[in-house]
Protein backbone atom coordinates (compact mmCIF):
# COMPACT_ATOMS: atom_id res chain seq x y z
CA UNK A 1 0.00 0.00 0.00
CA UNK A 2 1.01 3.21 -0.30
CA UNK A 3 0.15 7.01 -0.56
CA UNK A 4 0.64 10.29 -2.32
CA UNK A 5 -0.20 13.96 -1.96
CA UNK A 6 -1.24 16.52 -4.40
CA UNK A 7 -0.82 19.72 -3.79
CA UNK A 8 -1.41 22.57 -6.71
CA UNK A 9 -0.82 25.83 -4.76
CA UNK A 10 -1.77 29.34 -6.24
CA UNK A 11 -0.07 32.67 -4.73
CA UNK A 12 -0.55 36.10 -4.69
CA UNK A 13 1.36 36.94 -1.95
CA UNK A 14 2.51 40.63 -0.75
CA UNK A 15 4.90 40.08 1.18
CA UNK A 16 8.51 38.84 0.41
CA UNK A 17 11.23 36.52 1.96
CA UNK A 18 14.01 34.03 0.91
CA UNK A 19 14.81 30.84 1.78
CA UNK A 20 16.20 27.47 -0.80
CA UNK A 21 14.42 25.02 0.77
CA UNK A 22 15.46 21.35 -0.21
CA UNK A 23 13.47 18.10 -0.60
CA UNK A 24 12.67 16.20 2.36
CA UNK A 25 11.03 13.01 3.12
CA UNK A 26 8.68 12.72 5.70
CA UNK A 27 11.48 11.54 8.37
CA UNK A 28 13.28 14.81 7.43
CA UNK A 29 15.82 13.55 5.07
CA UNK A 30 17.04 15.47 2.03
CA UNK A 31 17.19 14.12 -1.31
CA UNK A 32 18.09 15.40 -5.33
CA UNK A 33 19.67 13.86 -7.99
CA UNK A 34 23.31 15.21 -8.51
CA UNK A 35 23.54 12.98 -11.57
CA UNK A 36 20.49 12.36 -14.28
CA UNK A 37 19.99 10.95 -17.64
CA UNK A 38 16.87 12.96 -19.05
CA UNK A 39 15.23 11.59 -22.06
CA UNK A 40 12.90 14.08 -23.88
CA UNK A 41 10.15 13.74 -26.25
CA UNK A 42 10.07 16.74 -28.28
CA UNK A 43 6.22 16.03 -29.92
CA UNK A 44 4.06 19.70 -28.88
CA UNK A 45 1.58 21.92 -29.96
CA UNK A 46 3.52 25.00 -28.94
CA UNK A 47 5.51 25.15 -32.38
CA UNK A 48 8.60 23.98 -30.88
CA UNK A 49 10.85 22.45 -32.89
CA UNK A 50 12.66 19.66 -31.83
CA UNK A 51 16.34 21.45 -32.13
CA UNK A 52 14.74 24.54 -30.01
CA UNK A 53 13.41 22.64 -27.15
CA UNK A 54 17.04 20.27 -27.00
CA UNK A 55 18.90 23.91 -26.68
CA UNK A 56 16.30 24.55 -24.05
CA UNK A 57 16.93 21.87 -22.29
CA UNK A 58 20.45 21.52 -22.28
CA UNK A 59 20.50 25.35 -21.35
CA UNK A 60 18.72 24.76 -18.51
CA UNK A 61 20.44 21.82 -17.35
CA UNK A 62 23.83 23.86 -17.84
CA UNK A 63 22.81 26.74 -15.59
CA UNK A 64 21.92 24.68 -13.03
CA UNK A 65 25.79 22.71 -13.42
CA UNK A 66 27.28 25.76 -13.61
CA UNK A 67 25.99 26.90 -10.34
CA UNK A 68 26.87 23.69 -8.71
CA UNK A 69 30.52 24.30 -9.12
CA UNK A 70 30.07 21.55 -12.03
CA UNK A 71 29.03 18.92 -8.81
CA UNK A 72 25.72 17.85 -10.81
CA UNK A 73 26.44 15.41 -14.17
CA UNK A 74 23.33 15.66 -16.48
CA UNK A 75 23.01 14.10 -19.47
CA UNK A 76 20.58 14.04 -22.45
CA UNK A 77 19.03 12.71 -24.79
CA UNK A 78 15.48 13.83 -27.51
CA UNK A 79 13.50 11.89 -30.02
CA UNK A 80 9.77 11.52 -31.11
CA UNK A 81 8.65 7.52 -30.80
CA UNK A 82 6.54 6.75 -28.72
CA UNK A 83 8.06 3.33 -27.91
CA UNK A 84 10.93 4.69 -27.12
CA UNK A 85 10.77 8.42 -25.95
CA UNK A 86 7.65 7.36 -23.82
CA UNK A 87 5.20 10.38 -22.66
CA UNK A 88 4.38 9.52 -19.54
CA UNK A 89 4.92 9.48 -15.97
CA UNK A 90 6.05 6.12 -13.72
CA UNK A 91 8.77 5.01 -12.31
CA UNK A 92 10.90 3.44 -15.41
CA UNK A 93 14.63 4.26 -13.97
CA UNK A 94 14.48 6.98 -16.65
CA UNK A 95 13.95 10.72 -16.53
CA UNK A 96 11.52 11.96 -18.88
CA UNK A 97 10.49 15.66 -20.35
CA UNK A 98 7.05 15.49 -22.32
CA UNK A 99 4.19 17.56 -23.33
CA UNK A 100 0.73 17.36 -21.80
CA UNK A 101 -0.72 17.55 -25.27
CA UNK A 102 0.58 13.89 -25.67
CA UNK A 103 -0.79 11.71 -23.21
CA UNK A 104 -3.62 11.32 -21.49
CA UNK A 105 -2.73 12.39 -18.10
CA UNK A 106 -4.66 14.93 -16.06
CA UNK A 107 -2.55 18.31 -15.69
CA UNK A 108 -4.54 20.46 -13.40
CA UNK A 109 -5.37 24.09 -15.01
CA UNK A 110 -3.11 27.01 -14.49
CA UNK A 111 -0.51 24.60 -14.33
CA UNK A 112 2.61 25.33 -16.39
CA UNK A 113 4.40 21.95 -15.45
CA UNK A 114 4.81 18.84 -13.00
CA UNK A 115 8.03 17.39 -11.68
CA UNK A 116 7.82 14.08 -9.80
CA UNK A 117 11.13 12.82 -8.31
CA UNK A 118 11.47 9.59 -7.10
CA UNK A 119 13.89 8.32 -4.46
CA UNK A 120 14.17 5.08 -2.73
CA UNK A 121 12.45 4.29 0.43
CA UNK A 122 15.22 2.34 2.51
CA UNK A 123 18.22 4.51 1.09
CA UNK A 124 16.60 8.54 0.40
CA UNK A 125 18.60 8.49 -2.82
CA UNK A 126 17.10 10.02 -5.66
CA UNK A 127 16.56 7.84 -8.66
CA UNK A 128 14.27 9.38 -11.21
CA UNK A 129 12.50 12.74 -11.92
CA UNK A 130 9.47 12.93 -14.71
CA UNK A 131 8.56 16.28 -15.89
CA UNK A 132 5.53 17.26 -18.46
CA UNK A 133 5.09 20.35 -19.62
CA UNK A 134 1.45 22.03 -20.11
CA UNK A 135 1.20 22.68 -23.59
CA UNK A 136 -2.64 22.37 -23.42
CA UNK A 137 -2.88 25.08 -21.60
CA UNK A 138 0.41 27.36 -22.48
CA UNK A 139 2.03 28.26 -25.31
CA UNK A 140 5.59 27.74 -24.60
CA UNK A 141 8.04 29.68 -27.05
CA UNK A 142 11.70 30.68 -27.30
CA UNK A 143 10.86 34.58 -26.45
CA UNK A 144 13.11 35.32 -23.14
CA UNK A 145 10.36 38.02 -23.00
CA UNK A 146 7.28 36.07 -22.77
CA UNK A 147 5.43 35.30 -19.26
CA UNK A 148 2.11 33.94 -17.86
CA UNK A 149 3.00 37.37 -15.39
CA UNK A 150 -0.20 39.59 -15.48
CA UNK A 151 -2.52 36.45 -17.38
CA UNK A 152 -1.31 35.78 -20.72
CA UNK A 153 -0.74 32.35 -22.27
CA UNK A 154 2.89 32.21 -23.69
CA UNK A 155 5.74 31.17 -21.88
CA UNK A 156 9.18 31.38 -22.42
CA UNK A 157 10.02 27.45 -21.79
CA UNK A 158 13.55 27.87 -20.65
CA UNK A 159 11.49 29.28 -16.91
CA UNK A 160 9.66 26.30 -16.53
CA UNK A 161 12.30 24.06 -17.49
CA UNK A 162 14.70 25.54 -15.42
CA UNK A 163 12.71 25.61 -12.72
CA UNK A 164 11.27 21.93 -12.49
CA UNK A 165 14.81 20.68 -13.01
CA UNK A 166 15.68 22.47 -9.91
CA UNK A 167 13.14 19.94 -8.00
CA UNK A 168 15.19 17.07 -9.72
CA UNK A 169 18.21 18.49 -8.39
CA UNK A 170 17.24 18.41 -4.64
CA UNK A 171 14.95 21.98 -4.72
CA UNK A 172 11.75 22.46 -3.11
CA UNK A 173 9.70 25.89 -3.67
CA UNK A 174 11.68 28.94 -2.13
CA UNK A 175 9.79 31.83 -1.06
CA UNK A 176 12.15 34.36 -2.60
CA UNK A 177 9.83 36.15 -5.06
CA UNK A 178 12.41 36.47 -7.60
CA UNK A 179 14.25 33.24 -6.94
CA UNK A 180 13.83 30.25 -10.58
CA UNK A 181 12.53 28.03 -7.39
CA UNK A 182 9.40 30.62 -6.32
CA UNK A 183 5.89 28.84 -7.14
CA UNK A 184 5.13 31.15 -9.56
CA UNK A 185 6.31 31.95 -12.76
CA UNK A 186 8.08 35.40 -13.63
CA UNK A 187 10.36 36.99 -16.54
CA UNK A 188 13.69 36.67 -16.20
CA UNK A 189 13.53 33.74 -13.82
CA UNK A 190 15.12 31.33 -15.98
CA UNK A 191 18.10 32.57 -14.96
CA UNK A 192 19.31 31.23 -11.25
CA UNK A 193 18.99 34.59 -8.31
CA UNK A 194 21.24 34.58 -5.63
CA UNK A 195 19.33 32.03 -3.08
CA UNK A 196 19.14 29.48 -6.07
CA UNK A 197 22.83 29.87 -6.91
CA UNK A 198 23.64 29.52 -2.70
CA UNK A 199 21.30 26.61 -2.14
CA UNK A 200 22.81 24.76 -5.21
CA UNK A 201 26.65 25.26 -4.00
CA UNK A 202 25.17 24.24 -0.51
CA UNK A 203 23.07 20.95 -1.45
CA UNK A 204 26.17 19.46 -3.33
CA UNK A 205 28.87 19.42 -0.78
CA UNK A 206 31.04 22.94 -1.34
CA UNK A 207 29.79 25.12 1.09
CA UNK A 208 31.08 23.56 4.47
CA UNK A 209 34.47 22.69 3.08
CA UNK A 210 35.18 26.47 1.72
CA UNK A 211 35.22 25.34 -1.87
CA UNK A 212 34.37 27.81 -4.68
CA UNK A 213 34.91 30.63 -2.58
CA UNK A 214 32.12 30.67 -0.44
CA UNK A 215 31.49 30.25 3.63
CA UNK A 216 28.13 29.88 5.82
CA UNK A 217 26.61 31.42 8.74
CA UNK A 218 24.78 29.06 11.58
CA UNK A 219 22.79 29.45 14.63
CA UNK A 220 19.58 28.70 16.37
CA UNK A 221 16.48 30.51 15.88
CA UNK A 222 14.55 30.56 19.76
CA UNK A 223 11.59 32.83 21.22
CA UNK A 224 11.97 35.32 23.45
CA UNK A 225 11.29 32.70 26.01
CA UNK A 226 13.51 30.29 25.04
CA UNK A 227 11.40 27.64 23.04
CA UNK A 228 13.21 26.19 19.96
CA UNK A 229 11.49 27.52 16.88
CA UNK A 230 10.57 25.68 13.63
CA UNK A 231 10.31 26.93 10.07
CA UNK A 232 11.66 30.29 10.39
CA UNK A 233 12.65 31.92 7.45
CA UNK A 234 16.64 33.21 9.01
CA UNK A 235 18.29 35.77 6.18
CA UNK A 236 21.77 36.33 5.72
CA UNK A 237 21.35 39.91 3.90
CA UNK A 238 24.38 41.14 2.09
CA UNK A 239 25.96 44.36 3.99
CA UNK A 240 27.98 44.97 0.52
CA UNK A 241 24.57 44.56 -2.52
CA UNK A 242 22.06 45.22 0.32
CA UNK A 243 20.05 42.22 -0.48
CA UNK A 244 19.02 38.89 0.71
CA UNK A 245 21.91 36.10 -0.29
CA UNK A 246 20.53 33.48 0.61
CA UNK A 247 18.28 31.81 3.73
CA UNK A 248 17.13 29.00 5.06
CA UNK A 249 14.13 27.37 7.18
CA UNK A 250 15.34 26.38 10.84
CA UNK A 251 15.19 22.83 12.09
CA UNK A 252 13.04 21.28 14.39
CA UNK A 253 15.50 21.66 17.30
CA UNK A 254 15.72 25.55 15.97
CA UNK A 255 19.14 25.21 14.27
CA UNK A 256 19.83 26.50 10.66
CA UNK A 257 23.02 26.88 8.49
CA UNK A 258 23.02 29.22 5.50
CA UNK A 259 25.65 27.50 3.38
CA UNK A 260 27.03 29.18 -0.12
CA UNK A 261 27.59 32.44 0.79
CA UNK A 262 30.28 34.26 -0.66
CA UNK A 263 32.51 35.75 1.61
CA UNK A 264 31.76 39.09 3.21
CA UNK A 265 29.55 41.26 5.95
CA UNK A 266 25.96 40.19 6.28
CA UNK A 267 23.08 41.13 8.67
CA UNK A 268 20.84 37.81 9.81
CA UNK A 269 17.23 38.51 10.54
CA UNK A 270 13.99 36.03 11.40
CA UNK A 271 11.02 36.20 9.53
CA UNK A 272 8.44 33.43 8.43
CA UNK A 273 7.29 31.17 5.27
CA UNK A 274 5.07 33.86 3.73
CA UNK A 275 2.90 31.35 1.40
CA UNK A 276 0.07 28.76 2.33
CA UNK A 277 2.30 25.99 3.84
CA UNK A 278 0.90 23.57 0.80
CA UNK A 279 3.96 24.93 -1.40
CA UNK A 280 6.55 23.17 0.80
CA UNK A 281 7.35 19.03 1.44
CA UNK A 282 5.17 17.71 4.39
CA UNK A 283 8.01 17.84 6.59
CA UNK A 284 7.23 21.36 7.37
CA UNK A 285 4.08 21.14 7.96
CA UNK A 286 2.91 22.57 11.59
CA UNK A 287 6.25 25.67 10.83
CA UNK A 288 5.49 28.38 13.30
CA UNK A 289 4.08 31.84 11.46
CA UNK A 290 3.94 35.15 12.09
CA UNK A 291 7.59 36.03 13.06
CA UNK A 292 10.32 38.66 13.24
CA UNK A 293 13.56 39.76 14.49
CA UNK A 294 13.92 40.98 18.55
CA UNK A 295 17.60 41.77 17.13
CA UNK A 296 19.56 41.27 14.24
CA UNK A 297 22.91 39.85 14.54
CA UNK A 298 25.99 40.60 12.31
CA UNK A 299 28.26 37.96 10.70
CA UNK A 300 31.49 38.36 9.20
CA UNK A 301 32.38 35.49 6.89
CA UNK A 302 35.41 34.29 5.14
CA UNK A 303 36.55 31.93 2.59
CA UNK A 304 35.69 28.57 4.29
CA UNK A 305 33.95 29.77 7.80
CA UNK A 306 31.25 28.99 9.38
CA UNK A 307 29.98 31.51 11.41
CA UNK A 308 27.99 30.44 14.26
CA UNK A 309 25.93 33.80 15.21
CA UNK A 310 24.58 32.09 18.50
CA UNK A 311 20.81 32.00 19.48
CA UNK A 312 18.73 34.41 17.06
CA UNK A 313 15.87 35.59 19.14
CA UNK A 314 12.59 36.22 17.84
CA UNK A 315 8.56 37.32 18.35
CA UNK A 316 5.74 37.49 17.17
CA UNK A 317 4.18 40.48 14.87
CA UNK A 318 1.24 40.93 17.19
CA UNK A 319 4.03 41.30 19.75
CA UNK A 320 5.30 45.06 18.28
CA UNK A 321 9.02 46.28 18.56
CA UNK A 322 9.67 44.46 14.80
CA UNK A 323 12.55 45.68 12.45
CA UNK A 324 14.81 44.51 9.88
CA UNK A 325 17.21 45.53 7.40
CA UNK A 326 16.26 47.46 3.97
CA UNK A 327 16.44 45.27 1.38
CA UNK A 328 16.65 46.58 -2.52
CA UNK A 329 14.58 43.40 -3.21
CA UNK A 330 16.34 42.38 -6.65
CA UNK A 331 17.92 38.94 -5.06
CA UNK A 332 19.98 38.78 -8.82
CA UNK A 333 23.39 37.41 -8.73
CA UNK A 334 24.57 37.85 -12.36
CA UNK A 335 26.54 34.72 -13.49
CA UNK A 336 29.99 35.57 -14.45
CA UNK A 337 31.02 31.92 -15.92
CA UNK A 338 29.83 30.87 -19.28
CA UNK A 339 27.49 28.05 -19.00
CA UNK A 340 29.31 24.52 -19.08
CA UNK A 341 28.43 21.92 -21.91
CA UNK A 342 25.87 19.57 -21.31
CA UNK A 343 26.56 15.45 -23.02
CA UNK A 344 23.50 15.35 -25.59
CA UNK A 345 22.91 11.83 -27.36
CA UNK A 346 20.15 12.34 -29.95
CA UNK A 347 17.75 9.51 -30.14
CA UNK A 348 20.22 6.68 -28.53
CA UNK A 349 18.52 5.94 -25.48
CA UNK A 350 20.44 5.48 -21.69
CA UNK A 351 20.48 2.31 -19.87
CA UNK A 352 17.50 1.53 -17.32
CA UNK A 353 18.02 1.06 -13.85
CA UNK A 354 15.08 -0.09 -11.26
CA UNK A 355 14.54 -0.34 -7.43
CA UNK A 356 11.83 0.32 -5.31
CA UNK A 357 10.83 4.20 -4.62
CA UNK A 358 8.55 6.88 -3.85
CA UNK A 359 7.99 10.39 -5.35
CA UNK A 360 7.08 13.88 -4.84
CA UNK A 361 5.72 15.73 -7.61
CA UNK A 362 6.16 19.20 -7.89
CA UNK A 363 3.97 21.69 -10.10
CA UNK A 364 4.89 25.46 -11.78
CA UNK A 365 1.30 26.98 -12.17
CA UNK A 366 0.66 30.10 -14.60
CA UNK A 367 -3.19 31.38 -13.84
CA UNK A 368 -5.36 30.78 -10.84
CA UNK A 369 -6.70 27.27 -11.04
CA UNK A 370 -10.35 27.01 -9.06
CA UNK A 371 -11.00 23.42 -9.06
CA UNK A 372 -10.09 20.07 -6.88
CA UNK A 373 -7.06 18.43 -8.44
CA UNK A 374 -6.77 15.08 -8.38
CA UNK A 375 -4.04 12.63 -10.29
CA UNK A 376 -3.53 9.20 -10.38
CA UNK A 377 -0.86 6.73 -8.27
CA UNK A 378 1.61 4.67 -9.84
CA UNK A 379 2.31 1.61 -7.14
CA UNK A 380 5.94 1.09 -6.89
CA UNK A 381 7.91 -2.40 -7.34
CA UNK A 382 8.46 -3.31 -4.06
CA UNK A 383 7.48 0.16 -1.69
CA UNK A 384 4.99 2.73 -2.25
CA UNK A 385 5.03 5.96 -4.65
CA UNK A 386 4.42 9.14 -2.24
CA UNK A 387 3.69 12.41 -4.82
CA UNK A 388 3.26 15.65 -4.09
CA UNK A 389 2.19 18.22 -6.97
CA UNK A 390 2.99 21.70 -6.07
CA UNK A 391 1.54 24.39 -8.67
CA UNK A 392 3.86 26.80 -10.33
CA UNK A 393 1.56 29.59 -10.85
CA UNK A 394 1.86 32.65 -12.88
CA UNK A 395 4.03 35.56 -11.64
CA UNK A 396 0.84 38.58 -10.57
CA UNK A 397 1.78 39.88 -7.07
CA UNK A 398 -1.35 40.74 -4.82
CA UNK A 399 -2.80 40.16 -1.34
CA UNK A 400 -4.49 36.58 -1.96
CA UNK A 401 -3.37 33.28 -1.74
CA UNK A 402 -5.14 29.88 -3.10
CA UNK A 403 -4.30 26.45 -2.07
CA UNK A 404 -6.10 23.37 -2.97
CA UNK A 405 -4.19 20.16 -1.01
CA UNK A 406 -5.70 16.78 -1.34
CA UNK A 407 -4.15 13.58 0.35
CA UNK A 408 -5.27 10.26 -1.27
CA UNK A 409 -4.14 6.31 -0.49
CA UNK A 410 -3.34 3.91 -3.53
CA UNK A 411 -2.62 0.19 -3.57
Amino acid sequence: MGKYVVFVVCLWIARKADAYTPLRTPEGGRYGLSAIALVGNSVNQSGLDAGSLAQSVLSSLARWKEASGGRIAPEYWQGTDRGQFVPATGYDGISRIYFASQTQEYVPAGVLGLAQVWYDTRTGVALEADIVLNDRGYRFTQNPLDSSQGGGNRVYVDSVLTHELGHAFGFAHSSESHATMAPYEGAGRYELGCDDRAGSLAFNGAASAGAAGVGSIRGRVRSEGGSDIFGAVVQAVSRTRGEVQAAVLSERDGTFEIGGLPPGAYAVQVTSFPYTLQSLPGFYSGIVGGLCTSQQAEANVMLGSSVDVGNLSTRTFSSGGCGSVAIAGRNRCERTAALPSIPYHGSQLPPVASDSQESDDFGFCGRPANASTRRAGVAGARSTPMRSIFGFMFGWVGPLALAIGLRRRIL
